[in-house]
């Protein structure tokens, strides 16, 4: 029993930076988006233009993240999809699984999120989507053995 508890424990200290980062970003991009309405209205046009590019681009990595863990209307069923092609997953993974031996989420989840769309069967199908979910986790070590076992 102690030795479960000591488990569970350890579980959840590694699921709080995870939570906190989340949170961080969070705020950081409300504050960005205050930052560039203020400046809007004050008219500083070249402000806006210096801040607003790496602002689009954490919010496309947002809008990639909640698009894989909420596909909602967009996400096709498999058999709605058109067939993928077998080279474009296999680089797309070798690239993921760069990244995710970086430890870089948003890259690893840049790379996959465009496969989703295709259908590469149902195994690597549900592999790739639990890939996306590890990376939007940034649970890159989870992400690392599940594309080991995509087939391409």
């Amino acid at each position: 029993m102690a030795e479960y508890q000591e488990e569970v424990k350890t579980e959840v200290k590694d699921e709080t930076p995870r939570a906190d980062e989340k949170i961080i970003l969070a705020v950081k991009l409300s504050e960005t988006a205050l930052e560039l309405e203020t400046a809007s209205k004050n008219g500083e046009l070249d402000h806006c233009l210096n801040v607003f590019p790496a602002f689009e681009k954490q919010l496309s990595s947002l809008r990639q993240r909640l698009t894989a863990v909420f596909p909602g209307e967009s996400g096709a069923s498999d058999s709605e999809k058109e067939a993928g092609d077998m080279d474009y997953l296999r680089a797309n993974v070798q690239k993921a699984t760069a990244a995710a031996d970086d430890f870089d989420s948003d890259a690893g989840l840049e790379a996959i999120q465009p496969l989703l769309d295709y259908d590469f069967g149902e195994r690597n199908n549900t592999l790739l989507a639990k890939a996306a979910q590890a990376f939007n986790a940034f649970d890159c070590g989870a992400a690392a053995g599940i594309l080991k076992e995509i087939n391409p």
